[in-house]
């Protein structure tokens, strides 16, 4: 089985989790938190034509197409895609929802003037090309937006390793729960050990492929963990805080 086959398979038996973690989302305070940090990122203009890269149940999409703009999702995983469906009825909301592979995606160049991201780009097989394709399908001036993590740093630096399992520890003591099974989560490792950004540290190496991808400015950020965990959350995954990234063409 290649990585893209083994990687969609994955994430087809890892979608009923992450649709149980997006419907507490959608009911809980990460929802307007949320909807703060993108609006932060992409301005408060209205009706942007904006593309949702690796949507899973549909979270961002659903939120983005609240705020008003046009919204194309996309996702590899067909069981994905199909929590995401049902998400966006039940939210009342207007998605275009699409099944491709992140690394072919079948627009025309300067469609969008966002592309956004939220816990995707550490899975993708090539980046760089990756990136440089966000950058034909955005319209001059647009922006790509990247949430993401060093979430793989337990897998090749044994002293980030003894640290996360530092913060699991205290956060399982707090009744913090992860319910991936442990075949699923030795398949990711697994899946994790063959991907190129497991072993970069990240932004910094993002900002580097924005800008040769052809980017005109890239913004790194991060201290935003308080604003979107639980309290059990934090502690979690506190040795691993998320980043966000802005490049504008």
């Amino acid at each position: 089985m290649n990585l893209k086959t083994r990687q969609q398979k994955y994430w087809d038996n890892g979608a009923e989790l992450y649709d149980e973690v997006i419907a507490k989302e959608m009911n809980g305070f990460k929802k307007q938190a949320w909807m703060k940090l993108i609006e932060r990122q992409i301005g408060p203009t209205p009706n942007q034509a904006v593309l949702d890269v690796g949507t899973g149940p549909g979270f961002f999409a659903i939120l983005l197409a609240g705020m008003g703009h046009t919204v194309t999702a996309v996702d590899s995983s067909p069981e994905m895609l199909k929590n995401a469906h049902k998400n966006a009825q039940a939210a009342q909301a207007s998605i275009k929802f699409i099944n491709s592979d992140l690394h072919d995606l079948p627009f025309a160049e300067g469609s969008f003037d966002v592309i956004i991201s939220r816990n995707v780009t550490w899975t993708l097989r090539d980046p760089e090309s990756v990136y440089r394709l966000w950058a034909k399908l955005l319209k001059t001036g647009g922006r790509s937006v990247i949430f993401d993590a060093n979430w793989n740093a337990h897998l090749t630096n044994p002293e980030a390793a003894a640290k996360v399992e530092e913060g699991m520890e205290q956060a399982r003591a707090m009744g913090f729960n992860v319910k991936e099974s442990a075949e699923l989560e030795k398949e990711g490792n697994d899946i994790s050990r063959q991907l190129p950004l497991t072993f970069k540290q990240r932004p910094q190496w993002d900002e580097q492929a924005l800008y040769g991808a052809g980017f005109k400015l890239v913004e790194l950020g991060g201290g935003f963990d308080a604003d979107i965990y639980t309290e059990d959350e934090q502690i979690a995954y506190g040795r691993t805080p998320m980043f966000s990234i802005c490049a504008i063409k």
